[in-house]
């Protein structure tokens, strides 16, 4: 049981590193496509590997920051395990930007824990959209008013898109760190830490190598997503949510839903406010919500109706 779980591990670390961690990281390489590939990957690889040592050392060995308390680990393996990483690497491959979270966990998991997860993961996703909806549309007012103010970058900002980049980066971790080892056991072996550290820390230099693949095509095409102010808003809201849904409880969430619902409330706020064109925003939006129901009801339905 133990080689096709890590056959399932290996699956989902890719699939996890690139669509979710794209989702994440998808901004700052947009914003600094004139930078080396391997100079944020050792940033960003250096922040993981951190990050993932404390967590194993706080938690007695558990990489997942507290996230699979409410998902044990199987006694007995099922080939179902290993479907949810199949599709997402299907759906990853066409630039689908569907939930790790809920295509691996939910295989894993109890249905009133999963019904717990979907919950938590829409109240994200709305949350997210009415903020996003405020602050942008603050944002947007000023941009209208201080065009040149905005489009006048000092090089404090780039540091300050470092940040809060930074920032977003280890609280993403906290939450999908989980969605790869829950092929682990939940309280890992040195040997199995290095494993993962060098598994994740190599995929995520494949994917700043390929800069970003096809999940960035939905980060670009946002309108003026490459500003460096904005980006560096972007990071630092999308950051604190993720953080205070953690603190909340320990019931994972899918970190897609609320990145999708942040730019949905932050793309209907720029186009009312700088009179875009709606209709074309609107579509935008809904297709892209269409497309994360769509993921959760293959998640459910491979974990819920297959053996």
């Amino acid at each position: 049981m133990e080689q096709l779980l890590l056959i399932g591990f290996f699956m989902a670390a890719y699939a996890v590193v690139a669509n979710d961690s794209i989702q994440t990281l998808g901004t700052f390489i947009s914003s600094n496509k004139q930078r080396q590939w391997y100079h944020l990957w050792l940033w960003f690889g250096g922040i993981m590997v951190a990050t993932a040592t404390v967590g194993w050392f706080l938690n007695d060995g558990d990489l997942s920051w507290g996230r699979l308390s409410h998902i044990p680990y199987p006694e007995t393996f099922r080939y179902k395990f290993l479907l949810a990483p199949v599709c997402l690497l299907i759906l990853t491959r066409v630039g689908v930007p569907v939930s790790t979270t809920l295509f691996t966990l939910t295989t894993f998991a109890s249905t009133p824990t999963i019904m717990k997860m979907v919950k938590k993961s829409v109240t994200g996703y709305v949350v997210a959209s009415v903020v996003a909806f405020l602050i942008w549309t603050l944002v947007a007012k000023h941009v209208k008013k201080n065009r040149e103010w905005w489009n006048n970058v000092p090089p404090m900002w780039g540091k300050l898109q470092i940040v809060s980049t930074s920032f977003l980066w280890i609280t993403w971790l906290m939450h999908d760190t989980a969605n790869e080892c829950v092929f682990l056991p939940r309280q890992i072996s040195v040997p199995l830490l290095l494993l993962y550290l060098v598994t994740s820390f190599s995929l995520l230099g494949l994917i700043f190598y390929l800069k970003g693949g096809k999940i960035q095509e939905v980060v670009q095409r946002k309108s003026e997503v490459i500003n460096l102010k904005q980006v560096t808003i972007i990071d630092f809201v999308y950051g604190t949510l993720l953080f205070i849904f953690k603190v909340i409880n320990p019931i994972p969430m899918s970190t897609t839903w609320l990145f999708v619902g942040m730019l949905a409330g932050r793309e209907i706020a720029m186009t009312q406010t700088l009179k875009k064109k709606q209709r074309e925003s609107f579509v935008g939006v809904g297709w892209d919500f269409v497309r994360l129901v769509i993921g959760l009801v293959i998640s459910i339905g491979v974990a819920i109706y297959l053996p």
